[in-house]
Formats: structure tokens, sequence, C-alpha cells
């Protein structure tokens, strides 16, 4: 991806990478009782605007997310929330435990 739009998307491993790297970053979803994941609009790992948490009201009074995905990507950040984990504003899958600057300063990055 670089060099395309989708640069923004993708930590630079030069730079420590994301906080993956250091075991303080998950992506997840919402999986119904029988183990379907809940409509979220897009894929994980979307590469795109539609993935975006910033704009949501926006990308559902264009069509390009339902009601229904809101409210659920709404439910995941609230639980996410609550559990002590930040969004990413680009992923609406994306949860951070904690900066990458306090990461740096208080772990060590998994190689």
């Amino acid at each position: 991806v670089r060099g395309t739009s989708k640069n923004i998307y993708v930590s630079n491993p030069a730079h420590g990478g994301g906080l993956h790297n250091y075991g303080l970053a998950v992506d997840v979803s919402i999986l119904d009782e029988w183990g379907n994941p809940l409509p979220m609009g897009t894929e994980v790992d979307y590469l795109g605007q539609e993935a975006h948490i910033t704009h949501e009201a926006k990308l559902v009074e264009q069509g390009k997310i339902m009601p229904e995905e809101w409210k659920n990507r709404l439910l995941l950040r609230r639980v996410m929330r609550e559990g002590g984990f930040h969004t990413l504003s680009s992923e609406w899958w994306h949860f951070n435990l904690c900066s990458r600057e306090t990461a740096r300063l208080k772990y060590v990055l998994i190689e």
C-alpha cells in the first residue's frame, strides 16, 4: 500500500509498528448467539471511508452503511470503551489499550 491512498491504514514497521506489535491492540467484531457476525457495514480490514467512525451519520444518510450497522458499531464501541479500550477513527473494529507513547515507555515490542 506504500504510495497509495491506503497507506493511512497500515502502521510503518520502521516507526515501531502499531500497538498490535505490543499486544496492546485488538481487531474485534460482535457475533450473534449462533456465531454469525453482526452487520457492521464493512468487513474487518476494509480499507475505505465506510470503515471510518468519524462520519457514520453521514454514511447512513448516503446509504453507504445501514442504520442497524451503525447501531452495532456503537454497541461494540460502548462495550470496548467500558473495558478500557480506545478507538481508532479509521477502523470501526480496531481498539487500543493505551497510546503508542505509553506502549513505548512501559512495554516491550513483540518481535
